[in-house]
């Protein structure tokens, strides 16, 4: 086989690398990382940055594809059924981990806490659930549930306060196989094995799934950040507010009309006041801290199978 004439560049591995460490030069200049998102989703030849950013900008505005639950039939803390049909009609939020990790678990649940908190004050908790699905069946049995979530999830609260958070916060149990199906293939959210990590054997995701009525994954956000919980906590807050009863209510509020068989205040009315059209007073617990109607109507009963205890 003749050889190369001399001076003529080789075409072996050598250029082919010096060809791969220009390119990767370019890339980390102004605009060359950019330039290399768009050749990888596939626009074609590498474009100034500008337009890039604005075919970013437009992917950004795409209907994402929708992510719907898949039907699951498991058992809560209680040894209640729960499946998807008894969460339809209700705002939930999925969280996956189990009760031996001690690495992310406990900050999960100490933030899903402050979620349901939060929760607990807005006008629409009747329509809200909380779903912690077990990575770790084998443990993680009814009994083992049960006194993890009195003893460990349950403890900063009154009586009366468990009682209320039982009937909307659900950890469920079942078949291994269905509950990491449901993790990978239901929610996206990958988990398996990792024995070498005695802190957590099983590696899963920290991520908070808000759900809509319809069983349909509405976004993710991170279980372990303060801002993104806060990002939750709003996201569900403008959802529930958007309904012809949340808009009623504001109506009402701000037109100062009263629901029909409202008794009339002890004190006397205000000066041209008319029947039906009666004053907030200050300080009455006809909105919340942010504004909100508290007197909701209830459109519907707890999401609990049975009564807790």
């Amino acid at each position: 086989m003749a050889s190369a004439p001399m001076g003529s560049p080789s075409r072996g591995p050598g250029l082919l690398s010096s060809i791969l460490i220009i390119l990767i030069a370019a890339a980390i200049t102004a605009g060359g990382v950019v330039a290399l998102v768009a050749w990888d989703r596939g626009w074609g030849s590498p474009r100034s940055p500008e337009d890039i950013e604005k075919q970013l900008a437009q992917d950004d505005k795409q209907p994402k594809p929708a992510i719907v639950v898949p039907p699951f039939q498991l058992t809560d803390q209680y040894g209640a059924p729960v499946d998807l049909n008894l969460l339809k009609g209700k705002y939930w939020i999925a969280d996956f981990g189990f009760i031996r990790c001690k690495a992310v678990c406990p900050a999960m649940t100490s933030g899903m806490r402050q979620v349901a908190d939060a929760l607990r004050l807005m006008p629409y908790w009747d329509r809200i659930a909380i779903v912690r699905f077990t990575v770790d069946p084998e443990h993680d049995t009814v009994e083992a549930n049960r006194e993890y979530f009195d003893n460990v999830v349950l403890a900063p609260y009154t009586d009366d306060e468990k009682k209320d958070i039982r009937e909307h916060w659900f950890f469920l149990t079942g078949d291994k196989n269905a509950l990491w199906k449901l993790s990978e293939e239901g929610f996206k959210l990958p988990v398996e094995d990792d024995a070498d990590n005695p802190a957590m054997p099983i590696t899963h995701s920290s991520k908070f799934v808000l759900v809509d009525p319809a069983g349909q994954i509405v976004d993710y956000y991170n279980g372990l950040d303060s801002k993104d919980r806060t990002k939750l906590l709003l996201e569900i807050n403008a959802r529930l507010d958007r309904t012809p009863e949340a808009q009623l209510e504001k109506f009402k509020e701000e037109n100062q009309v009263a629901d029909p068989g409202t008794p009339a205040p002890e004190s006397a009315p205000a000066p041209g006041s008319v029947p039906g059209n009666i004053p907030a007073t200050p300080g009455s617990d006809s909105t919340d801290a942010a504004g909100a109607p508290a007197n909701a109507p209830d459109t519907g009963s707890s999401v609990s199978a049975t009564p807790k205890k």
